[in-house]
C-alpha cells in the first residue's frame, strides 16, 4: 500500500469521525420528547408564584379529625373517622409539602432577586405576577410588542438558569 492510498484512507476516516462528532453533538443538542423545556417550566413557575407564595404566608393545614376533612377512613364496623396515625401522616404529608413549596418560592425569590435590576424587569411582573396582556405590558413599558417578547425571552433564560443551574442552558 502506497503513502497516496494511506493519506486517503486516514482522509476519510478523519472525515467520517467529524461527520459523526456532529451528528452526535446535533442530535444532543435537539428537543426530544420527554426532555424538559426550561423555559416553559420557568414560565410555569412564574405564574405560580403568587399563588405559592400565598400558602407559604398561609402556613401548613393540619387536619382537625371534623367531617369537613379530606380523608376519611371506613374502619371494619362501618365507623367514619379518620384514626389517629392517618391524622399524622396527613399532617406529615402537609408539612413536606408546605417544606418544598417554601424551598421553591425560596428558589423563585432569588432568581428574581438577581434580575430585578433590569431595566425591563417589569415585563416579568406586569405579565406573570399582575396578569396583563402583553399588549397591556407593551404599553405600559413603553416598548414594542416584539421588543417586549424578546426582552421577555432573555429574562425567562436568565431566571431559568438561577433556577435550574446549568442544566437550563
Amino acid at each position: 500500500m502506497g503513502v497516496k492510498e494511506i493519506e486517503k484512507i486516514i482522509a476519510r476516516t478523519a472525515k467520517k469521525v467529524a461527520k459523526e462528532t456532529v451528528d452526535q453533538v446535533k442530535a444532543e443538542l435537539e428537543y426530544k420528547p420527554g426532555k424538559k423545556n426550561y423555559f416553559k417550566e420557568t414560565e410555569k413557575l412564574l405564574y405560580a408564584y403568587p399563588a405559592l407564595k400565598e400558602r407559604i404566608e398561609n402556613g401548613v393545614y393540619y387536619p382537625t379529625g371534623r367531617s369537613s376533612d379530606v380523608v376519611k377512613i371506613v374502619h371494619g364496623g362501618g365507623e367514619r373517622k379518620p384514626s389517629e396515625e392517618v391524622a399524622e401522616e396527613i399532617a406529615i404529608s402537609r408539612e413536606r409539602s408546605y417544606e418544598r413549596t417554601k424551598a421553591r418560592v425560596d428558589e423563585i425569590e432569588y432568581a428574581l432577586n438577581q434580575v430585578e435590576n433590569d431595566e425591563l424587569y417589569a415585563i416579568v411582573e406586569l405579565h406573570y405576577f399582575n396578569e396583563m396582556e402583553w399588549e397591556d405590558v407593551s404599553k405600559e413599558v413603553n416598548c414594542s410588542l416584539r421588543t417586549v417578547y424578546r426582552h421577555r425571552k432573555r429574562l425567562i433564560n436568565r431566571i431559568s438558569v438561577f433556577i435550574f443551574g446549568a442544566d437550563a442552558l
